[in-house]
């Protein structure tokens, strides 16, 4: 679903930077304009919104307790 959303998203001129596990699985968007976050903490920092597809619970779980920061808010916001 995310691959889909993307492939929509770069030809209409967003700017998108993406995080997966695996980098290569990015890549096609990667040479499309998108840019890459090295990990989901880095991705949350410098955006107020982020998007998030993830396939299966046991996957949620581990994007969510162990890649991401507890807080990301721009302090003074």
């Amino acid at each position: 679903m995310g691959r889909s959303m993307c492939s929509h998203l770069i030809p209409a001129d967003y700017s998108l930077t993406i995080f997966t596990r695996t980098q290569s699985k990015a890549q096609p968007h990667i040479d499309l304009g998108a840019h890459f976050a090295p990990s989901p903490a880095a991705l949350a920092a410098q955006f107020d919104v982020v998007f998030s597809i993830v396939g299966y619970p046991s996957d949620d779980r581990s994007a969510y307790t162990s890649n991401w920061p507890t807080d990301t808010r721009n302090q003074g916001s």
